[in-house]
């Protein structure tokens, strides 16, 4: 067994052999990556070297690369991990977001809510023209459909606690055959009603 010293040496020694770079093609630098993303590489002026070249960037060119673990999953029922939280902020919207600057609760899928019966009834009206990725409309069914599933024992969610305060949890996270919470109504196409106990 090699001991720390010559384990940590071997390390290094390696860091080192992999950063060297045959002098006669530099490895690419931002510029050279923008250029090969952008389909159109940057003309030179005169009098510049290739070093000195900036590249510009269009409205056309809004992409953005970001490193992140690979998400373990996309399904919004089982997302615990950094990866996919950040992958489904940018595919998946709420009813009402939270605004860490003004530090207050934001209108998201929802446009307006509206509290009544002593903070036990929420009545939320949808944003007119959502539509899922196949063109079919968003509705207020289709929340109660996520809802649903989250509280489901059978799903397995990790969120399930999420919804423990809503009229019915307990019938439909237990084994039994209750597949519906009782306090969530789509009233109309734009309009959810969600009851706490």
């Amino acid at each position: 067994m090699l001991g720390r010293p010559v384990l940590l040496c071997l390390l290094c020694g390696s860091l080192v052999l992999g950063a060297c770079t045959d002098e006669g093609e530099p490895a690419p630098g931002p510029s050279a990556i923008a250029s090969a993303g952008s389909g159109s590489p940057t003309e030179a002026s005169p009098g510049t070297s290739p070093s000195e070249q900036t590249d510009t960037f269009s409205e056309d060119d809004a992409v953005l690369d970001v490193a992140i673990p690979e998400p373990l999953t996309l399904d919004p029922l089982r997302i615990q991990d950094p990866g996919a939280v950040l992958v489904a902020r940018q595919l998946f919207e709420g009813l009402t977001a939270w605004d860490p600057v003004a530090e207050e609760v934001v209108p998201a899928a929802a446009e307006s809510w509206k509290a009544s019966d002593g903070s036990r009834r929420f009545r939320f009206k949808l944003r007119e023209g959502m539509t899922f990725h196949d063109g079919s409309p968003v509705t207020a069914k289709d929340f109660v459909f996520a809802f649903d599933r989250i509280a489901q024992k059978q799903s397995g969610s990790e969120l399930a606690y999420t919804l423990e305060d809503v009229e019915g949890f307990d019938a439909v996270n237990g084994f039994g055959t209750q597949k519906h919470l009782t306090g969530l109504k789509a009233t109309d196409d734009l309009t959810l009603v969600i009851s706490l106990d």
